[in-house]
């Protein structure tokens, strides 16, 4: 990946990749790190985890349970802030689906962003998830969302993380509430793993 930069900064119109050429690499490294591809609903998100305690924290064994609590009480807190803000309802009557969805689209009202979303991109909480309509296909949402970030789709079957067109991760939808946590990570992973490509690429 290093000399796939190097050589393309190296051009005379000195560019970055192109995203053909990351999307050629990425499937390369997939080849070459096996671990990557999907295989569970839950393995493969645990890995991306692990990845990020084996970069980060390399002699914290006990890292991915402890980000997992502190995921909770943020999302707890985030829930009492949405409320007492007015950004979002007393969540009663809803599912834990529906629960999770409402606080996720709370997050861009309570944490705004100063960069403007894309126009066709309609809510700011679009960038981070999706949940599927009875009629739409998560293949066609993916190759027409205006965004290539890492974005969780949720349908009634499942919940999937996303790279671009790509899915990479499935796990069950009654995890959904810990899909922000598992997108974050892939975030992180990518940005320390690929620095160079990352921007380019999103």
């Amino acid at each position: 990946m290093t000399n796939m930069i190097s050589i393309a900064r190296a051009t005379e119109d000195s560019r970055y990749p192109s995203k053909h050429e990351v999307n050629a690499m990425a499937k390369r490294l997939v080849e070459y790190y096996p671990m990557i591809k999907d295989r569970s609903s839950s393995s493969n998100t645990e890995w991306v985890l692990d990845e990020l305690r084996r970069i980060i924290q390399p002699t914290n064994s006990q890292y991915i349970s402890e980000m997992k609590d502190r995921w909770e009480i943020f999302y707890s807190k985030v829930q009492f802030y949405g409320i007492m803000k007015k950004a979002m309802k007393p969540p009663k009557t809803l599912n834990g689906v529906e629960h999770a969805a409402a606080v996720f689209r709370a997050l861009p009202l309570l944490f705004p962003s100063s960069t403007m979303p894309p126009r066709k991109l309609g809510a700011n909480s679009e960038a981070l998830f999706h949940v599927l309509t009875t009629s739409e296909d998560p293949d066609g949402f993916l190759h027409q969302r205006p965004l290539s970030c890492p974005v969780v789709v949720v349908s009634e079957d499942n919940c999937m993380i996303a790279i671009g067109s790509t899915p990479v991760a499935t796990f069950d939808s009654e995890r959904f509430h810990e899909g922000l946590l598992y997108l974050m990570a892939y975030y992180y992973a990518l940005h320390l793993v690929l620095p160079h490509v990352y921007w380019c690429y999103f």
